[in-house]
């Protein structure tokens, strides 16, 4: 058996070659004509863990392992009859867990001819199998849902139309207000939206059917041998579940539509038209009814907030309509300026609550995203017909009279009239009241910022107004 200093002596006598072995970037192990180990390299010792001393005059299979049933001995003597590479061997490492690896082997022949060894070259491939099924794994699945993808969906249709399968069933379900989700809290919450309905739709099918994201929003499930009965039994299940999230302060209703084929004769395509258009159908009604619970949830969550920073909402809505009228605005006018005044903030639903409840000063990173409000909000408003009429003072209640206000920088008379008094109204209101950052400030500091304020900030006609209104 080669020790240690025979390895040396290796060294001495074969500097160069020793060199070169030593540093290459590959594991090199030699065995003599018994399958026992002489020598291994240092890259090998460093990869896999090992002292000399653990593994010297130890037979292969003891490292290594067995591959497809064959021993070392009948790989190697029949070397030439295999491949140069013999890959996704399993190596032991020292603390007894394993990776993959590719051999390359060369047999080493005596003076007379005989088999007096073999040196091996081993590459750690452990890394390179892993990307390769990640990738194989992501040509059949979706990336976020970790469902089937469309390709993986369509090539098992064609599969199942066998009469084996019949009756073959189709489930098509799209998500309702999936957009205005990813448009107001972007698209992580939309993920995660995607996710939940992937999670619902494994719990409600069975083990045999075939779930896939379809599209953006949509969702398909293939399922061999349900007829019209089973389909009932699984689409209860899939409304049940998303009804019990929704209880849950979520917001996912999916629109589904069915079709089932009983032979050949029928059509893959015809069966897909009509399970799409039954779909929708339904989502005529609910994707309206997906946009309302969504709406009535951002609605209590910016009251819910409301109530936390204190604000006074009869005061605002009194000193607002005592502006609107100043103006000569009509009912309607001050019908919509009321209902700016309660919703023109509910995009904050976006904004973290540690954030907007910070008492310091905000980074200019926080400032940023608190100033994405007045976006969130706009899109809000207008996902609601009897809302969507304030969806632009929504958006523009932070402009300011100069022209250094977000989201446009829009500068005087281009803000809208009611995005004005919005501003001054609820500026006012935060003035009087506390907030998280400050103590509320006493009626000569108000009557201070608001004169300071008037042509720059505000609308200076309006803050006349509201100083004669306060008679300061």
């Amino acid at each position: 058996m080669e020790t240690i200093s025979e390895n040396n002596f290796f060294a001495s006598e074969n500097p160069i070659y020793y060199h070169i072995v030593e540093n290459i970037k590959e594991g090199i192990l030699v065995v003599n004509k018994d399958l026992k180990l002489t020598f291994a390299n240092r890259k090998f010792l460093k990869t896999y863990s090992y002292d000399f001393e653990d593994i010297a005059g130890k037979s292969l299979s003891g490292i290594f392992g067995k591959k497809d049933n064959y021993s070392w001995k009948k790989i190697i003597r029949n070397i030439e009859k295999l491949p140069d590479a013999v890959t996704d061997f399993s190596i032991k490492r020292k603390d007894k867990t394993s990776c993959l690896v590719k051999i390359l082997i060369s047999s080493l022949i005596d003076d007379k001819g005989y088999f007096d060894g073999a040196i091996i070259l081993i590459r750690d491939i452990t890394k390179e199998k892993k990307a390769e099924e990640k990738i194989k794994y992501f040509g059949f699945h979706d990336i976020i849902t970790g469902l089937y993808n469309r390709a993986y969906f369509e090539e098992e249709l064609k599969r199942l139309n066998n009469e084996r399968y019949y009756p073959l069933s189709i489930i098509i379900g799209d998500l309702n207000g999936f957009k205005l989700i990813n448009d107001v809290f972007g698209h992580l919450k939309g993920d995660e939206m995607l996710k939940k309905v992937a999670d619902i739709l494994r719990n409600s099918c069975r083990k045999s059917d075939i779930i896939a994201r379809y599209g953006g929003d949509e969702f398909v499930v293939l399922l061999p041998k349900a007829d019209k009965k089973a389909l009932e039994n699984i689409t209860g299940r899939i409304k049940k579940a998303c009804r019990e999230l929704n209880s849950q302060n979520s917001f996912i209703t999916i629109s589904i539509g069915t079709a089932t084929k009983y032979d050949y004769d029928n059509d893959l395509d015809a069966l897909l038209i009509e399970a799409e258009s039954a779909m929708y159908n339904q989502k005529i009604d609910e994707s309206r009814e997906a946009k309302d619970l969504i709406f009535a949830h951002l609605k209590k969550s910016y009251q819910e907030r409301r109530k936390k920073i204190k604000e006074d909402l009869n005061n605002e809505l009194i000193m607002a309509d005592r502006l609107g009228k100043s103006l000569n605005l009509n009912k309607k006018s001050l019908t919509e300026l009321k209902l700016l005044i309660k919703l023109h903030d509910i995009g904050m639903v976006v904004i973290p609550e540690e954030i907007i409840n910070k008492p310091g000063f905000l980074t200019a990173k926080e400032k940023k995203l608190v100033q994405k409000h007045s976006e969130a909000g706009y899109r809000i408003a207008e996902s609601r017909s009897n809302v969507a009429v304030i969806a632009d003072s929504i958006l523009h209640h932070h402009e300011n009279w100069d022209g250094t206000g977000y989201p446009k920088g829009l500068k005087g008379t281009e803000i809208p009239l009611l995005s004005r008094v919005a501003a001054v109204v609820n500026a006012y209101d935060a003035m009087i009241n506390d907030r998280p950052y400050r103590k509320a400030l006493s009626e000569e500091k108000v009557k201070n910022e608001l004169k300071k304020s008037r042509g720059k900030q505000f609308d200076p006609f309006l803050i006349d107004c509201i100083l004669h209104y306060l008679n300061f």
